[in-house]
């Protein structure tokens, strides 16, 4: 989960705008068309459970003891099919509730939407300290579109306040381009399959081992339990605790990732593998060289 070219960056796990360490919380309706959160945290259960990893570590791996009768031969054979499977897969809907403590404060942020292979959406909402933004992403043929007030805007997307100002609640264009490298990054983050799961599989199994199964959203799932080496990748802080469950019965599609670090914890789901829709761009937008 590169997470993020935002002005909490040093808290987060994954890419600026993207899947994991997202935001938000409007729901997902057609391009263009963000329906409001309500007053409350929507999915605040996924947020609750991000907030006591933060507190008490890693919630889950207290039932995920380590087994003696499977070996790392087992965990690499698991860990191999579940990424040729995702690998195979157009789309996925994403679940994810996000805590991180900051000077002060916290961020809270909750976030619904699908990634497809070469695009996807996601809606956002996230309270910094309190004060609340939204916000929608679109990636569509390699243009990051942004939508929500000036707070959503400026930590989801990567704009400067300014920028934010004038483009509240207009969708933003920020095509991939030399110029516009680092903000695409930013806002695309981690919205398509491939890019999302790039950090998520263990590539140091030493660090990792098979819990006891467990049934994640009715599934019954293998545990894969660890901490991230510092070395494995820029985008996961040193020292991560990762939680990856996979389904055990024989599709091998990643249901959950859990992880913990020192004032951050995230919860991701996934569901409907290979069903989710992908919208299209919206029909009118400013690029973001004009604002």
């Amino acid at each position: 989960m590169q997470k993020y070219k935002r002005k909490f960056s040093k808290v987060m796990i994954f890419a600026a705008s993207g899947l994991f360490m997202s935001s938000g919380a409007l729901y997902v309706t057609q391009a263009g068309a963000a329906t409001p959160a309500p007053k409350h945290i929507a999915g605040k259960s996924y947020v609750s459970e991000a907030k006591k990893s933060v507190k008490k570590g890693t919630t889950e791996k207290k039932k995920s003891k380590s087994s003696n009768t499977q070996s790392i031969s087992e965990l690499a054979k698991i860990i191999s099919l579940t990424h040729k499977k995702v690998n195979t897969e157009k789309s996925v809907v994403v679940k994810i509730g996000a805590s991180f403590a900051i000077n002060k404060g916290a961020i809270l942020e909750h976030s619904d939407g699908n990634i497809a292979t070469s695009g996807g959406e996601l809606q956002d909402y996230i309270i910094v300290n309190k004060k609340k933004g939204n916000l929608t992403q679109i990636l569509s043929n390699k243009v990051a579109y942004c939508k929500g007030n000036t707070l959503g805007l400026e930590y989801g997307c990567g704009l400067t306040p300014a920028q934010a100002n004038k483009a509240n609640n207009r969708w933003v264009a920020i095509p991939d381009t030399k110029k516009n490298s680092s903000l695409y990054v930013s806002a695309a983050g981690d919205m398509t399959i491939g890019a999302a799961f790039k950090s998520l599989f263990p590539s140091s199994l030493t660090s990792y081992h098979l819990g006891k199964n467990l049934v994640i959203n009715k599934v019954n799932s293998y545990a894969i339990v660890g901490t991230v080496p510092g070395s494995v990748s820029s985008t996961l802080p040193k020292g991560i605790s990762e939680d990856f469950y996979v389904a055990a019965d024989g599709t091998y599609l990643p249901e959950r990732v859990q992880l913990t670090t020192k004032g951050v914890g995230e919860l991701v789901d996934f569901s409907a593998w290979d069903h989710a829709k992908v919208p299209a761009a919206p029909k009118q937008s400013v690029n973001i060289s004009k604002l």
